[in-house]
């Protein structure tokens, strides 16, 4: 992801009556779900995201909590400011199924504790901005319940989805966001929507027919 693109993504992913939430926020506290169980390329996205954030934050005011589940995520240097939840680690066998990685435990109890642990975070957390990465309603839908704990909790935090331009084929996607609650979750919680890619070169939102949330769908570039 471009430093631009990043620069981009940062002026507009917390705006709220059109300021941006570190004006609007004394001590913002934001939550990004990093869902990455194979590769690399969404916790640096993430991470870099988060750095951008806290540069533009005065200094000791901003905090970031990222959630992740990629088995490299302790290892990555997180700068002042920023902290990690390492949810147990599962592995894509196939479209919208997933299989524990490292545990000796079914995918329905390894979906069923981390269900708990988001839940938690983010209720107990208090964010004014999550920021969810690639999957609405996360894997399998495990976001989904924490969304709706938030929203009922601290109805005031904003929910912003971060997409790359390209997913997977149009007939992928919609079939497995459909099937998993994302579609619905989209139109239910979700307050704005960033592209990271042009919408020239590959109009995202079209294709994948994401609902248009309340703040809108941004392109980053």
């Amino acid at each position: 992801m471009h430093k631009a693109a990043v620069e981009n993504a940062i002026s507009s992913i917390g705006e709220r009556d059109h300021r941006p939430l570190m004006e609007s926020a004394s001590n913002s506290r934001i939550v990004i779900y990093c869902q990455d169980g194979l590769g690399l390329g969404h916790l640096r996205r993430n991470i870099e995201i988060g750095k951008a954030f806290l540069k533009q934050t005065p200094e000791g005011e901003g905090q970031i909590l990222l959630i992740a589940d990629s088995p490299v995520a302790p290892f990555f240097q997180l700068p002042e400011g920023m902290d990690h939840i390492k949810l147990p680690s599962i592995r894509k066998v196939s479209a919208g199924q997933w299989q524990c990685a490292r545990l000796r435990m079914s995918t329905l109890e390894v979906r069923k504790l981390r269900v708990s642990l988001l839940h938690d975070a983010l209720v107990n957390y208090r964010p004014d901005l999550v920021l969810v990465d690639h999957m609405p309603g996360g894997a399998q839908g495990e976001l989904i319940p924490a969304l709706d704990g938030l929203k009922k909790a601290h109805p005031d935090c904003v929910i912003v989805l971060g997409l790359r331009d390209i997913l997977d084929a149009q007939e992928v996607i919609m079939r497995v966001w459909d099937v998993e609650g994302a579609y619905q979750a989209l139109r239910q919680y979700y307050d704005r929507v960033l592209i990271y890619g042009v919408q020239e070169i590959f109009d995202t939102a079209r294709i994948y027919q994401l609902p248009d949330p309340p703040r809108g769908i941004h392109y980053c570039g």
